[in-house]
């Protein structure tokens, strides 16, 4: 099953890219291109801690139970593109967070907390340690997202480095658990790569809330 994983990503990454995407990372182009001349899947992602892991993590999130499946899943998804451990733990971050979301749509972000605790050990080393305490820190003093963006060093907007986008997709979803449209609006609020931290934190919203709840003018099947 993880080998049809690695081939099915692989492959659909490989169309994905030939549709010619606007604002493609580096790191993931180059994969791309590494995959269409003949390089096999381990052999394609970059040294770089950017943010496309992330990018697709919450669908893995959102659709396992087993937390080691998801674990698994993620290594394999990160390191197709981005071999850096960042991009993996960042990549895992939102993937535990698209879960949570959806079993625990009542939950405060507390409990969020605490389901990190348990469900993940971040390295010694790993930027996420300091960075999830702050997180907690402005969350409880009611800060918003463009303050907690500047204070994690976003003061010009959100770079493509994993470590601020994960933070401030969490923030703005964690802040407004229960509106959709403030998650995405804080989230282009910050500047930068918007498009990625705001489809990042939207994923959240919208697994935690519900497809029935996203705003009509917002949502749409596909």
């Amino acid at each position: 099953e993880l080998c049809n994983f690695v081939l099915k990503i692989w492959n659909q990454l490989r169309c994905w890219f030939l549709c010619l995407p606007p604002a493609t990372g580096m790191a993931t182009a180059k994969a791309c291109l590494k995959s269409l001349i003949g390089i096999p899947p381990e052999r394609i992602g970059a040294n770089s801690a950017g943010n496309g892991p992330a990018m697709r993590a919450a669908i893995i999130g959102c659709s396992i139970n087993n937390l080691d499946a998801i674990k698994r899943l993620i290594n394999i998804s990160s390191k197709l593109t981005h071999t850096d451990q960042r991009s993996e733990e960042g990549a895992l971050l939102i993937a535990l967070a698209a879960q949570w979301s959806r079993k625990n749509p009542r939950k405060d972000s507390r409990d969020f907390f605490n389901y990190l605790k348990n469900s993940i050990e971040l390295t010694d080393h790993s930027p996420f340690r300091d960075g999830l305490k702050s997180l907690q820190d402005s969350l409880s003093k009611n800060e918003n997202t463009l303050l907690f963006a500047e204070k994690i060093g976003s003061k010009r907007g959100v770079s493509g480095f994993i470590v601020p986008t994960t933070l401030v997709a969490l923030h703005s979803w964690l802040a407004n658990l229960n509106n959709f449209e403030k998650t995405v609006i804080d989230c282009i609020l910050c500047g930068g790569d918007t498009d990625t931290v705001a489809a990042i934190s939207g994923s959240l919203a919208g697994a935690y809330i519900g497809y029935d709840n996203i705003p009509k003018n917002l949502g749409q099947k596909i």
